[in-house]
């Protein structure tokens, strides 16, 4: 057997390959030395999302704009860790970063968000270690990031933020009361209820 024909049926992999998936998860490994980075251009706020009406084909908010170059393989965490690079008071511990990718929809004519995940400085939240390739983010999308701090929720859901941007809003005390609060709520309702007997 010729050495053409042996390292044709070895498969031998191509030293070049910059991209692979590893074979236990779908997620992708840049080999980030051989790799150049592209541009993100990312769209910060305080306590809110941009109104998608901010983002057309002429316009886009650049008064909040900062731009990061990043990989497919980069993370949410890893973001949020170049923007605190650019801005230290994003390294309290109480601070949020709502992730949304705003994309152009071709077939409409206009730009459609989706909300792909947060981070916390706190603590560790589920979609830390989510991908830009995971998120379905491609080449050319922007990313608008919601920045709060304090005990926040994020409200509205994506489907809700074509009008406008989801908003952090303070949790009531009631809230935060876990468990205890609900015993207490049903035994006001029971009350209640006895009362009008």
């Amino acid at each position: 057997m010729s050495d053409r024909r042996r390292l044709a049926k070895e498969r031998v992999p191509d030293p070049y390959t910059t991209t692979t998936r590893k074979a236990s998860s779908s997620k992708i490994v840049i080999e980030r030395e051989k790799t150049t980075p592209f541009l993100v251009r990312v769209f910060c706020k305080a306590g809110e999302h941009h109104r998608i009406k901010d983002f057309d084909f002429d316009k886009s908010p650049v008064e909040d704009e900062v731009q990061l170059y990043a990989w497919k393989d980069t993370t949410l965490k890893e973001l949020s860790m170049l923007l605190k690079q650019n801005h230290p008071e994003y390294e309290r511990r109480d601070t949020k970063f709502s992730f949304r990718i705003i994309y152009q929809d071709n077939l409409r004519g206009r730009f459609i968000p989706k909300d792909i995940g947060a981070v916390l400085n706190s603590r560790k939240s589920p979609e830390e270690e989510k991908t830009l390739d995971e998120a379905r983010f491609v080449i050319g999308d922007y990313l608008d990031v919601a920045i709060g701090h304090g005990p926040f929720t994020l409200s509205g859901r994506a489907g809700d933020s074509r009008a406008g941007g989801g908003k952090f809003r303070e949790r009531r005390p009631s809230e935060r009361g876990g468990f205890e609060t609900m015993k207490r709520r049903n035994s006001e309702r029971k009350a209640g209820f006895r009362d009008r007997k």
